[in-house]
Formats: structure tokens, C-alpha cells, sequence
């Protein structure tokens, strides 16, 4: 994902701002459904570690500032693929069941 600057620092293309750079129900979505729904299986990815943890931290979306001060819309959205993330397997799955039964808490 490309990065970009801030809407008013030198350089910045046509209002576009990248993570982690953007806030907001535009960027995030409009509650924790809407966000969850770019990060399937994020429980066992988090615990896993490796299956895109880290891009389950940023925003589903892209979005772009029209205006100075205006407010962000949508122009685009980020969604886990098999090929970019890599399918959660029965494998991953079993791999998860046998870290959780590893939790003394």
C-alpha cells in the first residue's frame, strides 16, 4: 500500500493519505463489524502470528481528502486475500487449538 503525506505538507497527491497516517470511520470503518469483516479469522491469525497480523492492525480502507478540512470518503477497500495473506488451513487451525490449550490463565 503506498504511504502518501498529509493533505497540507509538501508533496501530498491530491489529499490521499495512507496508514499510518489516517483516523476515522471512513478509514476504519463504521463500527467493529465493518472492520472485522476485512480481517477473517483474526483470532487465530493473531495468536499465529504469521498469516498478515500486522495488516490486520491498519485500516480496511482507503481513503482521500477532497477539501482543505474536509472530511475523508472512501476510495477503496483492503480485504485479505489467499494470495496476499495466505488461507487459515486446518493445519493453522490445529496449530491454534494447541497454543490456546497452552494458555494457563
Amino acid at each position: 500500500q503506498k504511504q502518501t503525506a498529509p493533505p497540507t505538507s509538501p508533496g501530498a497527491e491530491g489529499g490521499r493519505r495512507g496508514w499510518p497516517d489516517v483516523m476515522g470511520k471512513a478509514a476504519w470503518g463504521r463500527d467493529a463489524g465493518e472492520w472485522a469483516a476485512n480481517v477473517r479469522d483474526m483470532q487465530v491469525r493473531e495468536v499465529l502470528g504469521d498469516k498478515c497480523t500486522s495488516t490486520m492492525r491498519q485500516p480496511g480502507y482507503d481513503v482521500e481528502w477532497r477539501g482543505q478540512g474536509s472530511e475523508p470518503v472512501r476510495i477503496g477497500s483492503h480485504r485479505f486475500t489467499p494470495e496476499a495473506c495466505g488461507d487459515v488451513t486446518e493445519a493453522d487451525y490445529a496449530r491454534f487449538q494447541h497454543t490456546i490449550q497452552e494458555f494457563d490463565v
